[in-house]
């Protein structure tokens, strides 16, 4: 008689957790019960095999069944509780020239913005933009367009922040020739195209500086708990690893391991608020720097890191940048 209930209790089982797993929103909810799945089968076919007719049956099945509402979300938030699965909130700031955003927005969809929603991440986009008019050549880069595409950005990236300034005007207010005063060789042989390389990085910085200003003013009310800073150009080959946001602390920075040529790499770079505040701002000190040193983008960075004592973890994060032309610079 009380062996019946053995194909009910095996049947009824898998529906129960196939219920829950229906109404969790998350990945990694439905993951953790797809876990505990596991167990529970793997528990009953032990027991079934060492009690194969137990009067305890009729107590599984009624615990399993009428009462799997309140046993399910006792065991969700114990673990949740335990593994201290706090939901994060993190700033995405994004600078620069958007010369090839519509290339890259589906690998950032998909290995950036994805993996925070299925981990319960939350996350803003912040994005400052140097708009180019009508015709843009870039010789280290060997760019050229006589009509400059300025992207879409809103419709893209829906950016939660969005400011924009006109890149000619920009350049009427930086005096670029006072960070050529130890220029003695850098990228290339061609002193005028290294002095060019020189500018588009003050370009960059500038840029960088205002969406960190920006994010500086919104962390006041917003309190976000991690920062991210990555170029529009940048088509990312694999996900984000969320895990990455338990190795940071107050005095380290996560950076790629790939491009760091003579220092380190400063295109993609993932740290706490105050952290990414500083990096965020180095144009301010990149005059100074040059009062004494020959620009080079990635020395100058892991110098100012060096600085203030910030520990560099070399993560590997595969990612291409994507020209104005759609061709991929690695």
């Amino acid at each position: 008689m009380i062996c019946c209930f053995m194909p009910a209790i095996r049947k009824s089982i898998p529906m129960i957790y196939f219920q829950f797993i229906l109404k969790c929103k998350h990945l990694q909810d439905k993951r953790m019960i797809a876990c505990l799945f596991c167990f529970h089968v793997v528990f009953f076919q032990i027991f079934f095999l060492l009690f194969p007719c137990s009067i305890l049956y009729p107590f599984f099945f009624l615990f399993f069944y009428h009462y799997n509402y309140f046993s399910f979300f006792f065991i969700m938030y114990f673990v949740k509780k335990n593994f201290k699965m706090k939901n994060k909130k993190i700033a995405i700031l994004f600078y620069g020239l958007t010369r090839s955003l519509s290339h890259c927005i589906h690998s950032l969809n998909q290995n950036l913005f994805t993996p925070l929603i299925e981990n319960c991440i939350d996350f803003d986009v912040f994005i400052h933009e140097n708009r180019i008019s009508g015709e843009y050549y870039n010789p280290w880069a060997n760019e050229y367009t006589q009509n400059y595409y300025n992207e879409d950005v809103e419709t893209l990236l829906q950016p939660k922040y969005y400011i924009y300034d006109d890149q000619e005007k920009i350049v009427e207010t930086i005096p670029f020739h006072e960070y050529y005063t130890q220029h003695t060789g850098g990228w290339t042989n061609n002193v005028e195209k290294d002095k060019y390389v020189i500018k588009n990085l003050c370009l960059a910085l500038f840029s960088k500086k205002q969406i960190t200003k920006l994010f500086d003013q919104q962390h006041i009310s917003e309190e976000y708990d991690y920062a991210i800073i990555i170029r529009p150009d940048t088509e990312l080959h694999s996900k984000i690893d969320v895990n990455f946001f338990n190795e940071l602390n107050d005095n380290n920075i996560i950076i790629p391991e790939k491009h760091c040529y003579a220092g380190c790499n400063d295109r993609i770079c993932i740290g706490k608020p105050h952290i990414i505040s500083y990096c965020g701002k180095l144009f301010d000190e990149l005059k100074s720097y040059s009062e004494q040193n020959t620009i080079i983008s990635e020395r100058f960075f892991q110098d100012k890191l060096k600085e203030k004592q910030i520990t560099i973890l070399s993560k590997k994060i595969e990612y291409v940048n994507i020209r104005i032309n759609g061709t991929r610079w690695d």
